[in-house]
C-alpha cells in the first residue's frame, strides 16, 4: 500500500467517522476540550505536588497487537466518560492494521553501522 493509500484512508477516516461524531456532540452542546474562560479563576496555575519523574512517567501502555489496542482504548473512553468515542474502536482498530509498517529484518548489518565483535 502506497502512502497516496494510507493518507486516502486517514482522510477516509476522519471525513466519514471522526468528523461526523464531533459536529453530533457540538449539537448537543458537549466538547472534548474545555475551550471556555473561567472569569471566577483567580488562576489556572496548578502547583504540582509531584516535581520529579519516575520510570513509570515514560511507559506507555502495552499494545501488542490490534485486538489488545482495541480493549485499551474501550477501558480508557469508558473510565473517561468518553462513550461516544468508544463507537469508533472497531474503524480505528482497522485503520491502525492497515497502516501497521512491519520491518523486514534479515542477518545481513548495514555497512553504515560499525559492529563490535
Amino acid at each position: 500500500m502506497s502512502l497516496t493509500d494510507n493518507d486516502r484512508a486517514v482522510k477516509q477516516f476522519y471525513y466519514s467517522q471522526l468528523l461526523p461524531l464531533a459536529k453530533a456532540l457540538q449539537r448537543q452542546g458537549k466538547t472534548f476540550f474545555d475551550k471556555s474562560f473561567d472569569s471566577s479563576c483567580n488562576s489556572y496555575y496548578i502547583k504540582r505536588s509531584k516535581t520529579t519523574m519516575d520510570s513509570v512517567d515514560f511507559e506507555s501502555v502495552d499494545c501488542p497487537d490490534v485486538e489488545a489496542m482495541e480493549q485499551v482504548l474501550i477501558k480508557m473512553w469508558a473510565e473517561s466518560g468518553d462513550s461516544a468515542l468508544i463507537q469508533l474502536v472497531p474503524e480505528i482498530a482497522a485503520l491502525a492494521q492497515r497502516l501497521y509498517l512491519k520491518e523486514a529484518q534479515d542477518e545481513e548489518v548495514s555497512p553504515f553501522v560499525y559492529v563490535m565483535f
